[in-house]
């Protein structure tokens, strides 16, 4: 199956999730492998945040000495370098999974998972972050699509000159500051009258909105030409 370009793989019995997804990331430069569809909305959002600088996902084993059971080991989804310098450890679950469980003979599976890990990053001093299907899909409805669609617009093929992108990108930007800060897409390409023109001034607004030197409303509403773009106040 194809997703745009991105391969997704589908996996029978995995514990979280049915479907493996290999993409280009425009963030790291390299080929990532998400282990499950959920995995593959966190990604996209870390791509997209400007406060993020890379990502690893599926970092490697942790091991802490549990009173319980002696030692302890888990792997968290994700290890997160933000552009501030924090590091940030990610588990990436499905609510119902951390409130219910999944496994009758080990209901609680999941609550000690998160608990091992929790410990293990106030011990080695960073930050520890549950994201949830809450968090990505229920409380930001747009936000998944918004991602994918800027991702693939970044992918390298897709950008046959970085000189000529760098060109354009300034160009809309300093369109934006002319129109007081914020525009509405359209508008920008008003005087545009060649398809590959309006889907060159498309790239170049992915990239701004990458770079967080514009916002729009990612969570909420579908990326398209009738789309508001504002100058970051961090920009």
């Amino acid at each position: 199956m194809s997703l745009k370009g991105m391969r997704v793989k589908p996996q029978t019995g995995m514990h979280y999730g049915n479907n493996r997804v290999e993409f280009d990331s425009p963030k790291n430069r390299c080929r990532i492998t998400a282990q499950s569809l959920l995995e593959f909305m966190e990604y996209m959002r870390l791509e997209l945040s400007p406060n993020v600088a890379s990502y690893t996902p599926h970092p490697g084993f942790l091991i802490i000495q549990d009173d319980e059971k002696g030692e302890a080991r888990s792997i968290f989804d994700a290890e997160v370098h933000m552009t501030d310098g924090r590091i940030i450890y990610e588990e990436i679950k499905y609510i119902d999974e951390v409130l219910n469980g999944t496994d009758a003979d080990d209901p609680y599976r999941s609550k000690r998972q998160i608990n091992v890990q929790q410990e293990w990053c106030i011990q080695h001093g960073y930050e520890y972050s549950l994201v949830t299907d809450e968090d990505l899909i229920r409380n930001c409805p747009a936000m998944f699509n918004n991602c994918v669609y800027i991702v693939q617009r970044l992918r390298p093929e897709r950008i046959n000159d970085i000189n000529m992108l760098r060109a354009k990108v300034a160009s809309v930007y300093s369109q934006i500051a002319d129109m007081g800060g914020k525009a509405v897409i359209s508008k920008l390409a008003a005087d545009l009258d060649d398809v590959d023109e309006v889907e060159e001034l498309l790239t170049a607004v992915c990239y701004l909105i990458k770079e967080g030197r514009i916002e729009t409303d990612l969570e909420v509403k579908p990326l398209d030409l009738g789309s508001e773009v504002r100058i970051s106040a961090e920009a």
